[in-house]
């Protein structure tokens, strides 16, 4: 078995809740004050990357091209001196900003041939198993990647590995074997804050296959919501580039990403309320302003949740939102006045 606890990654873990039915029996970190507190999703360690599309047709950004290389300088130095007329001077710095384009762009090929390429088969492969720990070793995996460089998080970001994600939060496990009975009581005493005898510890620690499977399922909920984020801001970052070339941008609304139906189906009908709790908390990571009304209505049952912990997520998601919205509504206002002072 997998310690997560241990693991680096830093995304959110659930935390110790008052559940209305069964909890699962294994602990959990300290109460989390959704309130105040946000979710402790990690962002990327680089700058959202641009969308996966041809290298080769891609024109190199004007601000790589810092110097000039040696060999385009070597050769104007050539020209300049068998060729001295003006015209054939003025010529030169077009001669010399295409071969530096080839040259940027050889370079950005050489640098994504160079990624060591990932094994993607095999992290789906580990998401199909059977086995809870090796399922639990391959959702780590994803997480690990998708938190590293641009290069390696667009390796994980695949239609395959996403909807090998989905499998896992679809998972039915009500058939699995659950805790025992002292297992529910030592969990009984984990949601009171009671302490624990050094034997009711390592048994609480001792999950049972239902309870592997469910905790599985919420952190494949957390991983997904992970590429779904670099997904969105991947467009994003391609669209801002299209606009100021006058392209036509790419449209994806958050009800276009994959798995976003399932993690709706979650919030709605999983009859486990950590499971639940973990599917809202993904639905604030990938949820942008221009989302808040389609948000408000898969929330709205949540809202009135007799669960604390699942009304208090969904509370936190919904302020989340608003707390984004504000900047996004003063940017577009003193973009429209700017707008208005250029026509005058």
């Amino acid at each position: 078995q997998q310690n997560f606890a241990t693991q680096p990654i830093a995304y959110a873990q659930p935390a110790q809740q008052n559940f209305a039915t069964q909890p699962i029996a294994y602990a959990q970190p300290a109460q989390q004050n959704f309130a105040t507190q946000p979710i402790a999703y990690a962002q990327p360690a680089q700058p959202p990357i641009a969308p996966a599309v041809n290298v080769a047709e891609q024109t190199a950004p004007t601000n790589d091209i810092q110097q000039m290389p040696q060999s385009v300088i070597d050769e104007q130095g050539e020209q300049q001196v068998e060729q001295n007329t003006t015209e054939e001077n003025n010529s030169q710095p077009e001669v010399a900003a295409d071969n530096t384009a080839q040259e940027a762009q050889t370079v950005q090929n050489e640098n994504i041939q160079q990624t060591p390429s990932i094994n993607t088969d095999e992290l789906i492969q580990g998401l199909k198993s059977t086995d809870n720990t090796q399922k639990a070793a391959a959702i780590n995996k994803i997480a690990e990647y998708a938190q590293d460089t641009p290069e390696k998080a667009q390796q994980i970001m695949s239609e395959p590995i996403m909807n090998a994600l989905v499998d896992v939060i679809n998972e039915d496990t009500s058939a699995l074997e659950g805790p025992t009975d002292k297992q529910i009581a030592i969990a009984d005493k984990i949601t009171k804050g009671e302490q624990l005898t050094p034997e009711e510890q390592a048994l609480s620690e001792q999950l049972s296959p239902r309870d592997e499977a469910n905790k599985n399922r919420i952190f494949a909920l957390y991983t997904l919501a992970m590429i779904q984020k670099l997904q969105r801001d991947e467009i994003k970052a391609y669209n801002e580039t299209s606009a100021q070339n006058g392209e036509a941008p790419i449209q994806m609304n958050v009800s276009d990403l994959i798995g976003y139906n399932d993690i709706v189906n979650v919030i709605n009908n999983d009859s486990r309320p950590e499971v639940k709790v973990a599917a809202i908390q993904a639905l604030q990571h990938i949820a942008e302003p221009e989302d808040k009304a389609v948000i408000e209505g898969v929330l709205a049952n949540s809202l009135n949740s007799a669960d604390e912990a699942i009304k208090a997520a969904a509370e936190e998601t919904l302020a989340k939102i608003s707390q984004n919205e504000a900047p996004k509504q003063e940017e577009a206002k003193q973009e429209t006045e700017a707008k208005k002072e250029a026509k005058k």
